[in-house]
């Protein structure tokens, strides 16, 4: 039976036999397939809209993280600039923006640079100077204005500020007199793990609006947005907007807990009161991080969800039919060309085993049939033997030559490295004689250098035994100089003693002039008192003359004659006054030339005592002196004897030069014939070494060589490797 006839002759009755089935399956499952696909359908338009509100609210939300973030680098503004920055980075966003109703920041005490109390009602500082600013659209533009300290109790605040991440909190009225509700995003201002404040955003709730009146509209769905705490934000009746869904119905916490946990959820609620069953549907509404996700509930009729589903049931049947059929069919087509085809797979999966993977040579296909498939595996096989037995003898023929390149690749490396060795030898050897060479020059060098000194040495001991002569002469001559300096010193040394006695003898006279001054000037004092009694004694009879001469005028003429007795009284004491104030005025002058005395007396006992000071240290240095030139003395004299001492020492090493000069010349003869030898050695080692250079090219050739037949070797060791015989 050939290849055509075993594919098509099963296929006709499997396709009818399926084509029944198939339909009465289509039939069973239609109506609950189209009922979930209407659930579905409503789940899909639900997640459909909220990521559009995701996206809505995605801008602001994303804006509001940046402005934190931007917050949060506050170090890095100067610290008196801080708050008028960030006013201006708050008014460019408000500005571009203009759905935005507010846009506001609060800061905890101290908290942006340390400076509220010198920002209290401010233009950026609340009562408590706390930077707690908004800016607000009015009718004129943006108005900046103060926030009080309570905003850090509210929930706008403290949803971000505790959990240290953005939120959204609404809705809520802003104002008394807002127009309608808003919602607002917060991100908070974080610095070392710490929040710091917070920053946030007030929008209107219009554009929600709008979009959840369309979806009612269009769906004919009852659509609904719901915060985090299962609060209505937006929803058909406008009543229940701000108001939680616990409040009408209690037993839903089970929905509840679900928005709570930003989780999709689906409830299908049995009727109640007459009221028809219905579909609700809850579907997260999360804009990036945040950790209060919204949600968007759905509310559809059960009716209206089988309504969907009847109307397309047929349809859903109809096409579920045909794709049984055509399933069906495929799965016969596919079992029977496999059991056709399997051969022919198994014979390219071996060729692909020889030519790309592991090269088994000792697998066989085996099929005995008698059609186009069976005889194309037996030639396959035929072939398959022949070619393992040209791959096993051609493995053997590689082993031998890899066992010879491994022999002849040790061979050459042995002889590289003796020849190695060869050439360091030679090199060191080159070398140790081009230093010898070096040092023998320099040694040669050195002898011609100490026969000159030598020669130098003689002269100097010539001129150094005539200088030594006349040292010796002239030393003798300064030792007879020094006994008569000794002498001299001697001599001064008795007037300095004198000069020391005389010295002390005005200082004690000059002493007791100084003590007599002083007195002098004591008893001069009372002169002084004395002359103030006086004037004292004056002026207080000058009082009594002018009360008696007083008297005397009221005792009219009989006190005429005590008058004239007043008067001549008060006349003696106004002449005693005058004389006793030129008195004072000599006693001061004579007081004051013997305070000069006094200094100079004290000056001039001064001076003697530096005279008699310095007097004593002349007597020290003579002493010095005189210790020193007899120290000389002795030391000329040693000097003497040393003199001729060196003159005999003198006379030894001319003598022992004279042998060192004959000793050099010999040493100088003998380094320039040492140095000969040296040179020829030079010249026959670096010929040794051009011929070494030579072998050591020879072998590197052959090595090269040796290298490739191993690479060669290991290419087609590798080839026949991978072929299993």
């Amino acid at each position: 039976m050939t290849i055509r006839t075993k594919i098509l002759a099963p296929v006709l009755g499997i396709s009818a036999l399926l084509f029944s089935a198939a339909g009465a399956i289509a039939v069973m499952t239609t109506v609950k397939t189209a009922v979930a696909a209407a659930e579905n359908n409503v789940v899909a338009t639900s997640e459909r809209y909220a990521y559009s509100l995701e996206t809505l609210l995605e801008k602001p939300f994303t804006m509001i993280k940046t402005l934190g973030t931007l917050f949060e680098g506050y170090n890095s503004v100067p610290v008196l600039e801080r708050r008028s920055s960030y006013v201006r980075m708050m008014r460019s966003i408000a500005e571009r923006n203009s759905d935005y109703i507010s846009i506001w920041t609060a800061w905890g005490p101290d908290a942006i640079d340390g400076s509220d109390m010198l920002n209290v009602d401010t233009l950026y500082g609340n009562v408590s100077g706390a930077f707690c600013v908004a800016l607000t659209k009015g009718v004129d533009g943006l108005v900046l204005s103060t926030l009080p300290d309570s905003i850090r109790a509210e929930k706008r605040y403290m949803a971000s500020y505790t959990t240290l991440s953005a939120a959204i909190v609404g809705p809520y009225l802003p104002s008394a007199d807002a127009a309608g509700p808003v919602f607002c995003i917060t991100a908070p201002i974080v610095y070392g793990g710490r929040s710091m404040g917070v920053v946030g955003v007030e929008i209107e709730a219009f554009a929600i609006t709008r979009m959840i009146n369309d979806l009612s509209i269009q769906t004919g769905s009852d659509y609904s947005l719901l915060n985090n705490d299962y609060v209505y934000i937006e929803v058909s009746d406008q009543a229940l907007i701000g108001r939680s869904i616990l409040t009408q119905d209690s037993s839903r916490t089970e929905e509840s807990d679900a928005i709570r946990k930003g989780k999709p959820y689906l409830a299908r609620v049995a009727p109640t009161d007459g009221d028809e069953a219905i579909l609700r549907v809850f579907t997260p509404v999360r804009v990036s991080d945040t950790n209060a996700p919204w949600s968007l509930m759905v509310e559809e009729k059960m009716s209206s969800v089988r309504s969907a589903s009847g109307s397309t049931a047929l349809m859903v049947m109809l096409f579920a039919t045909f794709g049984a059929v055509l399933v069906a069919q495929l799965v016969v087509t596919l079992l029977v060309a496999g059991a056709v085809s399997k051969p022919a797979i198994k014979a390219g999966a071996l060729l692909q085993n020889i030519a790309e993977g592991e090269g088994d040579l000792t697998t066989r296909l085996g099929i005995e049939s008698s059609d186009e498939i069976g005889s194309l595996a037996r030639s396959f096989d035929k072939f398959a033997e022949k070619l393992a037995t040209i791959i096993g003898d051609a493995k053997s023929a590689v082993a031998e030559l890899k066992a010879s390149s491994i022999e002849l690749d040790s061979g050459m490396g042995a002889t590289k490295n003796a020849v190695k060795r060869i050439d360091e030898a030679i090199e060191g050897v080159i070398e140790r004689t081009v230093n010898q060479a070096a040092s023998v020059e320099e040694v040669s060098s050195s002898v011609e250098q100490i026969t000159r000194n030598i020669e130098s040495l003689d002269k100097m001991i010539e001129r150094q035994k005539g200088g030594v002569s006349e040292s010796s002469a002239s030393i003798e001559e300064m030792v007879g100089a020094i006994g008569s300096i000794a002498k001299n010193v001697e001599s001064f040394g008795e007037y300095m003693k004198r000069l020391v006695t005389a010295s002390d003898a005005g200082k004690g006279k000059l002493g007791g002039v100084s003590e007599l001054v002083k007195d002098i000037s004591t008893r001069s004092q009372g002169l002084i008192d004395a002359n103030k009694v006086i004037q004292s004694i004056a002026a207080q009879t000058n009082l009594l003359a002018m009360n008696a001469a007083i008297e005397a005028a009221h005792a009219g003429d009989a006190g005429a004659g005590f008058a004239v007795v007043a008067n001549e009284i008060r006349t003696l004491a106004e002449l005693s006054q005058a004389r006793s104030k030129e008195i004072a005025g000599s006693v001061a002058g004579i007081r004051g030339g013997i305070d000069k005395v006094v200094g100079s007396t004290a000056e001039a006992v001064s001076a003697f005592e530096n005279i008699v000071s310095h007097v004593r240290k002349v007597g020290e240095l003579e002493a010095e002196i005189k210790a020193a030139v007899a120290e000389q003395g002795t030391g000329s004299r040693l000097v003497l004897e040393s003199l001729s001492s060196i003159r005999d020492i003198t006379d030894e090493v001319r003598g022992a030069s004279a042998e060192m000069t004959q000793g050099a010349v010999a040493a100088g003869d003998e380094m320039r014939r040492l140095l000969v030898l040296t040179e020829e050695l030079k010249h026959s080692m670096q010929s040794i070494g051009n011929e070494s250079a030579g072998i050591k090219a020879i072998t590197d050739r052959v090595s090269e060589l040796g290298v490739r037949n191993a690479e060669m070797v290991a290419k087609v060791e590798s080839g026949t490797d991978r072929f299993k015989v």
